[in-house]
């Protein structure tokens, strides 16, 4: 009986690894693609390949316990293993100016695919081994388990998996970190083995192969990770004319500003700060990323938050007593809107509960968000957008501000969709306004001209009920939306004095681009122009 648990508890097991490493290299994959449809469905197509190759190329031996040892032991192995391989590639590939787009944010899809996907095609093909193995097990009379319960329990270990992967992001584990956990798992099920097989002492001591890389590959893990995250950020190079150039490489975090990343449940957090020898103390700058996508930096902080918050109230010349955040956990939108005293109350809606206790905890996010977070003004709700919206009352609130991140997977696509903007419009008061910032235009899609973006915008707003569109600065622009029609002429140099010196002297800048913007809601292209949102 304790035989015949064992390998249900082995089945289990070892199909909750296999979808477990599935899932998570598919999102590390889309992350770092910045493209979560085309990562995820290339890296489970890939992974799913390998576990079909494995399946063909499987040949039953006598000792089929023996060769389920020797199989899990290449898993827990290669496994360990993956995620420096992973690393390395990327920082090798960085450092030589191989694997960054034309834009120098994200990196090409040709690089990773080529060498990223051969190692889960390999962890796929290990993998795949597993189940006729099985099979070929329950036929056996000493174990006697049907073909159907072994498909069972290899699709319940499925099932277990993603309940797993919730654990470790409850956790704040990073997605390659969690690879090597895993492994931890197949390693148990050599011990498991080992209870009901009998093998040469030479064999069982093979068990401790992976618990070697395993607690190196932890131990280790962080340095290396740091290696690649400031290889991204920093755009660190080898420098060929160095006689030990790669040492120097791999020594890189003794000469760069720090990097803390931050694993929650819905993005990874990446503080950093640039105080590099290549850089003075003036230049000394502290930026936050969610997945790698820059949110802001203590350097312009302060001239894109002062324009978010106050430019749509100096044009529409509304006071607004409700407002309300969607997003903004930093706290950075909430201390400018605070210098309102007509604003009796901001409620900000935010996902990720973390974020707002890095905003409340880091010493430079407070620096610039001077702890609004706390201010009895703010109230602070843990929900999505879209479902908290819907809940509340007709034309409630008098202004909207939206501040999303880069939407790059599903989630966050259904904040640019029709029914999102019909429930702003719904709770909108009549002489309210919304407004956002318009981060989908970019150089890595070519195909989506900033013009073609602001037409699909544009009839989705409308089509919601919205009378204005007015999109005012440079190359990601804000729009102000609102209910009435309006023709908003914008000009910087009027801006209330409550807008510091520093960022008044920057605005000035953008009074050409914006000043002669004129809405015609008959005639879209009357406010579009070639180039009007670039920097040139």
């Amino acid at each position: 009986m304790f035989k015949r648990l064992s390998i249900i508890y082995i089945i289990c097991m070892a199909s909750l690894c296999s979808i477990s490493y599935e899932v998570v290299l598919a999102r590390f994959v889309s992350i770092i693609l910045d493209n979560e449809v085309l990562g995820q469905s290339i890296t489970i197509a890939v992974f799913l390949l390998g576990m079909g190759l494995g399946a063909v190329f499987y040949k039953k031996k006598k000792n089929l316990l023996k060769s389920l040892f020797q199989l899990e032991l290449s898993i827990a192995v290669f496994s360990s293993l993956l995620p420096f391989l992973i690393l390395i590639i990327i920082s090798f590939l960085d450092a030589h100016d191989l694997i960054r787009t034309s834009n120098l944010t994200t990196y090409r899809y040709d690089v990773i695919f080529g060498f990223i996907e051969i190692l889960v095609l390999i962890l796929g093909f290990l993998t795949g081994l597993e189940l006729p193995l099985f099979i070929d097990l329950g036929k056996e009379k000493e174990w006697d388990i049907s073909t159907e319960k072994i498909l069972f329990i290899n699709y319940l270990g499925s099932l277990f998996s993603i309940l797993f992967i919730f654990m470790f992001l409850d956790l704040g584990v990073n997605s390659l970190l969690q690879i090597i956990y895993l492994s931890i798992y197949n390693t148990i099920i050599l011990f498991v083995i080992l209870l009901i097989a009998k093998f040469p002492y030479r064999i069982k001591v093979l068990v401790f192969i992976p618990v070697i890389f395993q607690f190196y590959a932890i131990k280790s893990f962080p340095t290396l990770y740091n290696l690649y995250k400031k290889t991204y950020y920093f755009s660190i190079k080898i420098n060929s004319q160095s006689p030990d150039k790669y040492f120097d490489f791999l020594n890189v975090n003794e000469k760069f500003g720090n990097v803390t990343s931050i694993q929650t449940k819905y993005q990874e957090i990446d503080l950093v700060e640039s105080h590099s020898l290549i850089n003075s103390i003036q230049n000394y700058d502290y930026t936050l990323y969610l997945d790698r996508n820059p949110q802001f930096s203590v350097d312009n902080v302060v001239v894109y938050h002062q324009s978010f918050a106050h430019v749509p109230i100096h044009l529409t010349k509304i006071q607004p007593e409700k407002v309300l955040v969607l997003g903004g956990g930093d706290g950075l939108l909430a201390h400018e809107l605070l210098k309102y005293p007509t604003i009796k109350e901001i409620k900000i809606i935010e996902l990720d509960k973390r974020m707002v206790q890095v905003a409340e905890n880091e010493y430079q996010i407070l620096k610039v968000n001077s702890n609004s977070l706390s201010n009895k003004r703010v109230n602070i709700v843990y929900e999505n957008a879209l479902s908290y919206i819907r809940k509340l009352s007709n034309q409630s609130i008098d202004a909207i501000f939206i501040d999303f991140p880069y939407p790059n997977n599903f989630e966050l696509l259904k904040l640019y969709s029709y029914e999102f903007y019909n429930e702003v419009y719904r709770v909108l008061s009549e002489k309210g306004f919304a407004i956002l910032d318009a981060p989908v235009i970019s150089p890595d899609f070519p195909e989506i001209k900033e013009n073609d973006f602001l037409q699909l915008f544009f009839n989705t707003v409308t089509k919601s009920g919205f009378k204005t569109f007015f999109p005012f600065g440079t190359s990601e622009p804000f729009i102000i939306l609102s209910k009435e029609e309006t023709k908003l002429k914008f000009n910087y140099k009027k801006l209330p004095s409550l807008i510091g010196k520093r960022t008044y002297s920057n605005l000035i800048s953008f009074e050409d681009v914006v000043s002669e913007l004129k809405y015609d809601p008959r005639n879209i292209n009357s406010i579009f122009r070639p180039g009007r949102f670039n920097n040139e």
